[in-house]
């Protein structure tokens, strides 16, 4: 609003600024003071958490299985953002931080942003908000024993870890429930014009950065796939240097400072070698569909395709019951093995050199920790013992391609 009233403002000839103001809008209109037990305000209650299909719209970054996911994600591919921003309020513990942010995590995200939002946005950001008298920390729970302060999720199944995934800027900004309403209002607005600010001196920079994170990753996923491993779990690990966190006396009010580890650098557990492209046929219309809804290339073999490829058998499937988040979910184990083939006319290919090419990894591989796989979209094509229905073509190869073109498809249920 005060961007928009004032069009002269300098911010402005640097910023092209995009808002969606209510991702949730069925449910944050369902307003009750018991939606929330604890949260200070607003006076008639805040609305429900899970949107009206009773997804939690913070978990669907993979899936996009709700028509809200599907919307944003639409707007994403069409405006390719630099920087995303995501507006929360978190409970959790008790501390004395109007706001708390945090980056992506996720090793498979581009390291180069990473480090600029650690070693440089973020420390910008903090100090901006600081001089309006905002004290903000990275976001973290303390465990039990108050040793160490523990960070949020790797998987881009969530805003951050997926536009970090997509080689882009990735901030969560998480107001503070035991804080008024009033003060959540002023803290959110001081975070995101620090973060615009910051992003305004920086437009060049940042502009470059994101330039050459698409550009090398597409010359190495075309040239020299095989020499470069992409990470498929992560588990955390504290950094090496402890943080004083400002919180108070367990059980009371008084003010205290605890120093503690801060388990917040999330470290490969499994990885794979990047492949040059996935191979599957046209039936999984599932599959097809949710890679066209991330913005990803598909292509269809014009002409048949002798070439030795990697395919992986299901040495295990563990199935996870519905929850939450919508399907079961589900977990595989498989064991490689390499193969001639003749790939049929019409087989499809997903290349990997594309911006969009770590977040193909991740959806395609079977044992990724939230890719497609997880979220169950290939049914009862897996099956124990069976062949995975994606291949991998290891190197280069000369084929024959034409652009998958797929019919606009409106938002509905994930089968």
């Amino acid at each position: 609003r005060d961007l928009a009233l004032n069009p002269a403002d300098p911010r402005l000839e640097k910023l092209a600024l995009v808002i969606a103001p209510n991702y949730n809008a069925d449910s944050n209109d369902e307003m009750s003071p018991d939606n929330r037990e604890g949260q200070l305000g607003p006076e008639l209650g805040m609305g429900k958490r899970a949107n009206s299909r009773g997804l939690d719209l913070n978990r669907d970054f993979v899936k996009l299985e709700s028509a809200e996911a599907r919307s944003l994600i639409g707007l994403i591919n069409s405006l390719d953002p630099h920087v995303f921003i995501d507006c929360h309020t978190t409970d959790g513990s008790r501390h004395r931080y109007p706001m708390t942010y945090d980056i992506p995590h996720n090793p498979a995200s581009p390291g180069p942003l990473r480090e600029f939002l650690r070693d440089e946005f973020m420390p910008e950001v903090t100090r901006r908000m600081e001089e309006v008298g905002v004290a903000s920390f990275y976001y973290g729970n303390l465990n039990s024993a108050r040793t160490r302060w523990d960070s949020f999720d790797y998987r881009p199944r969530f805003s951050t870890e997926y536009a970090g995934m997509r080689g882009r800027l990735g901030i969560l900004a998480e107001s503070y429930s035991y804080i008024s309403y009033e003060d959540r209002i002023r803290a959110s607005r001081a975070m995101v014009v620090a973060c615009l600010e910051a992003a305004v001196e920086r437009a060049d920079v940042i502009r470059q950065l994101v330039e050459i994170v698409d550009q090398q990753w597409v010359e190495i996923a075309s040239e020299s796939p095989g020499r470069f491993d992409v990470p498929l779990e992560a588990q955390p690990a504290p950094w090496p240097e402890k943080v004083t966190i400002a919180t108070f006396v367990e059980g009371g009010d008084d003010h205290e400072e605890v120093e503690v580890e801060y388990w917040g650098d999330y470290r490969p557990t499994a990885k794979t070698s990047l492949p040059w492209a996935y191979l599957l046929d046209a039936s999984h219309a599932n599959v097809l569909e949710n890679l066209h809804r991330h913005g990803v290339l598909v292509e269809r073999l014009v002409e048949p395709l002798q070439a030795e490829v990697t395919f992986q058998t299901v040495e295990s499937i563990r199935r996870i019951p519905a929850g939450f988040q919508g399907p079961a979910t589900v977990r595989l184990q498989t064991n490689s093995g390499r193969d001639t083939r003749r790939i049929p006319e019409g087989w499809l290919v997903v290349r990997t050199a594309q911006p969009l090419g770590r977040l193909v990894v991740w959806l395609l591989e079977p044992q990724t920790s939230d890719g497609l796989v997880t979220w169950n979209f290939f049914g009862d094509s897996i099956q124990q013992d069976g062949e995975f229905p994606v291949l991998r073509l290891e190197q280069k190869a000369e084929l024959v391609l034409e652009p998958l073109v797929f019919a606009t498809a409106e938002p509905g249920s994930h089968p």
